[in-house]
């Protein structure tokens, strides 16, 4: 889990655009302008099985019943 930020050239004025993303707990991403002063911010969500699996279908993957848990290092299981 970790933070990286990054400045690159604003595609609406030119300017100074700063881009932050935040990959700890409650993940997300968020960018503004220094200069002309636009900006996004994405929040981490989960999606509902029945979305997941129409996702899941157009990559052609097989349907889920459950969300995928990851194993924590004292072997417990911790939901994803």
């Amino acid at each position: 889990m970790a933070s990286f930020s990054e400045e690159v050239v604003c595609h609406h004025c030119g300017g100074l655009l700063h881009c932050s993303t935040d990959t700890k707990e409650s993940e997300s991403c968020y960018s503004y302008c220094l200069d002309c002063g636009r900006g996004r911010k994405m929040m981490a969500y989960r999606m509902t099985l029945e979305e997941l699996n129409k996702e899941r279908k157009e990559w052609e993957m097989p349907p889920i019943t459950r969300y995928k848990v990851k194993e924590t290092h004292d072997g417990n299981s911790k939901e994803a």
